[in-house]
């Protein structure tokens, strides 16, 4: 099998490639600067069984701050791999996001492809939606992704009080990368429901305010943007098919007993 990645550079790209190789899975990279999905009709890519979309201009802050390109990117650009897939009878797996169920502008994008994708499956397209929540831990997670955790932690180790948006009693479900990349080989060899949207999260809900406790240490309040409402899993369907391996308060004290081991 050969699955073309893209956003192979970003955070979940990164640990997914590591991933694969273990598995001897090949895989081709689509990120830029030398690929741009906005282009995707431009390149040649030969024998590619499935495709990952993992790119996007994600968050809420990032979108508001380039609205047009948060369009073309998660988007536009989504519509094109979709086509390809479908036109070639192959798989796609798309990242989408609990924001989807929201009313931010990010969530809107997601909600975009994924109700494109369903329409298409009208026409034969293989997809799978997988709905993630807030992920974490692996390699490059304090480099690469920006969420309450990683800000907390940068913060804990700079002897900073940790700053929480709002009341914090917003609640978020968290899941560890390397479950994400369990259950995205789950779908790559059609384990998973298609032509559905499957919330993937794990049993570790939280409020940011007991999620801030956690490190033991003086906190600040302060406006910001929250993010959507408390958003309900509905864990039952991925259950049936993955039990996750990690659990959040385990492996943070470990990284906060171990001064941050994280890559």
């Amino acid at each position: 099998m050969k699955v073309l990645i893209t956003g192979s550079k970003g955070y979940i790209g990164t640990n997914l490639k590591y991933f694969l190789k273990d598995r001897d899975i090949q895989f081709v990279e689509c990120d830029l600067p030398s690929c741009d999905i906005r282009r995707f009709e431009k390149y040649r890519f030969e024998n590619i069984d499935a495709i990952v979309h993992l790119a996007a201009i994600s968050g809420l802050k990032n979108c508001i701050m380039d609205v047009l390109g948060a369009y073309e990117i998660n988007v536009l650009a989504s519509y094109k791999l979709i086509n390809y897939c479908l036109e070639r009878n192959i798989p796609f797996i798309f990242t989408s996001s609990q924001a989807a169920k929201g009313t931010s502008y990010y969530g809107y994008t997601k909600a975009c492809v994924e109700d494109y994708a369903i329409d298409r499956c009208k026409s034969g397209l293989k997809s799978y939606i997988l709905r993630l929540s807030n992920v974490y831990g692996g390699i490059d997670f304090l480099k690469k992704k920006s969420t309450v955790i990683s800000r907390f932690l940068k913060q804990y180790r700079n002897n900073e009080k940790l700053t929480v948006y709002g009341n914090g009693n917003q609640k978020r479900n968290f899941i560890h990368v390397l479950d994400v990349c369990e259950i995205i080989y789950l779908a790559l060899f059609s384990k998973i429901p298609c032509c559905t949207k499957i919330d993937v999260g794990s049993e570790d809900t939280i409020s940011i305010n007991d999620l801030a406790k956690l490190f033991n240490t003086d906190i600040i309040y302060t406006n910001g943007l929250v993010g959507d409402k408390n958003v309900s899993l509905n864990l039952k369907e991925i259950n049936k098919l993955y039990k996750c391996k990690y659990k959040l308060r385990n492996w943070l004290k470990n990284e906060i007993d171990n001064q941050f081991n994280i890559r």
